[in-house]
């Protein structure tokens, strides 16, 4: 029987140099907001893993256009299919 639970998939379009700052560890890689999405879904059900990345802006202030961008990939495909690694993304350290 599978794990019961879901993972949350954070996408930023500063992701990568984030993580880099970070070292993959939650409190240091993720923002406010983003904490506070986590914090939100944890009351309504359990969270297995929480996995970061993206890239693309990289201090260029198009944050907003980068993930909108994003996103409407996600919707026209159904989904995020894949290893999650192999796309960029790292399951973030809670320790």
């Amino acid at each position: 029987m599978g794990k019961k639970g879901k993972d949350l998939v954070i996408w930023d379009p500063d992701g990568q140099e984030m993580l880099k700052e970070g070292d993959g560890k939650y409190n240091k890689v993720t923002l406010g907001s983003q904490k506070e999405l986590y914090r939100l879904v944890k009351k309504g059900m359990k969270v297995n893993n929480v996995w970061f990345g993206g890239d693309g802006n990289n201090g260029k202030e198009k944050c907003l256009a980068l993930t909108v961008e994003w996103l409407r990939g996600i919707v026209e495909t159904g989904g995020l299919e894949g290893d999650l690694e192999e796309m960029g993304f790292v399951r973030l350290d809670f320790s």
